[in-house]
């Protein structure tokens, strides 16, 4: 049996989508609140055996520090795919975060060591990596140095990553990914979603960052392909290219047909925003949209090298453009449909 946290999420809905093409026996754990019809609708967009593949599929409600919901679920499992986890840089969020990213994969990594998995893939994130130092791009052996000014999200996923590779010490056979920004449908909600919708409206602001994007068909295939291989105990950094945010945001506005942004958010500017921002969000109880990591990211410039996954696995990722025109025509029909 093969089983899958965070099955309702970005890389856990097409991860599923990848196993159903090869596995009948999977599990996928989730939240009571997950919305699996989002996941068959996701399958559309790749088949049209959607239902079929999907009825492959079997649904569990479990929690990942509820031990109680997770033990029954490991029983019988071969193969683990630990998608779940929190994205969020509000540093007013750090005791969820750390329930969720660090416990909850201490509780897998148990879980797998007990029940005898046979292998595990953990999805980490290139936020646990080390930073761009100007020369050298950041790989797989780039150490991360955990400070005061580090991020709390990088800090969780940071602390996570060591559960696994504890369990690692302790023999389980596992592998990690670390995907960079992932792009792709299903989910108009999300950061990405939202980053859409804004530039439809027309988005004037752009900053001089950067960082590496990945199409999330590719974070799912190479951990399928990692999987099905020898290969345990590595890590693997997995990116498509690394582009300046004013870049990808050019290219959002021409599929959409829209005017460019033009006017460079400064660090002082963006800063600004998410005071003014945080006061609005204080008053209505809503989540900032830009908080003070999040605003230091937006000027930062990240470089990534996926040289060792490509050279390992022969791989040729997806292009960024593609990634998005693919990702923006589902985010459109979506958008005609409410």
């Amino acid at each position: 049996m093969v089983l899958v946290t965070g099955g309702t999420g970005l890389i856990g809905s097409h991860l599923l989508y990848e196993l159903a093409l090869q596995h009948n026996n999977i599990t996928a754990i989730k939240r009571p609140q997950g919305n699996i019809q989002r996941v068959l609708k996701i399958f559309g967009y790749y088949s049209d055996r959607a239902r079929e593949l999907f009825d492959k599929i079997t649904w569990v409600d479990a929690g990942l520090n509820d031990i109680a919901s997770l033990e029954p679920v490991f029983k019988g499992a071969g193969m683990v795919y630990h998608c779940a986890g929190m994205v969020n840089f509000d540093r007013s969020q750090k005791k969820i975060l750390y329930e969720t990213n660090v416990e909850g994969t201490a509780n897998i990594v148990n879980q797998c060591l007990e029940s005898g998995v046979k292998k595990l893939c953990f999805v980490s994130s290139i936020a646990s990596l080390g930073e761009y130092d100007g020369f050298n791009p950041v790989d797989e052996n780039t150490k991360w140095k955990p400070g005061k000014k580090s991020g709390v999200y990088a800090l969780s996923k940071f602390k996570a990553e060591l559960e696994v590779w504890r369990g690692i010490a302790e023999g389980l056979n596992c592998i990690v990914v670390h995907p960079s920004v992932v792009i792709g449908p299903g989910f108009p909600d999300s950061a990405l979603g939202k980053m859409l919708g804004r530039v439809k409206k027309g988005m004037s602001y752009y900053t001089l960052g950067s960082t590496g994007y990945v199409d999330v068909r590719d974070v799912a295939r190479i951990m399928v392909m990692l999987m099905q291989s020898d290969i345990s105990g590595e890590q693997f950094l997995v990116s498509s290219e690394n582009l300046k945010f004013k870049e990808v945001l050019d290219i959002i506005s021409e599929i959409l047909g829209k005017k460019k942004p033009s006017i460079y958010a400064s660090p002082f500017l963006t800063n600004l925003a998410r005071i003014a921002g945080s006061l609005v969000s204080a008053f209505t109880g809503t989540t900032p949209a830009i908080t003070k990591d999040s605003a230091k990211i937006a000027h930062k410039t990240f470089y990534y090298s996926s040289e060792k996954v490509k050279k390992t696995l022969d791989y040729n990722f997806i292009p960024v453009r593609e990634s998005l025109r693919f990702t923006i025509e589902k985010y459109l029909a979506e958008f005609k449909e409410k």
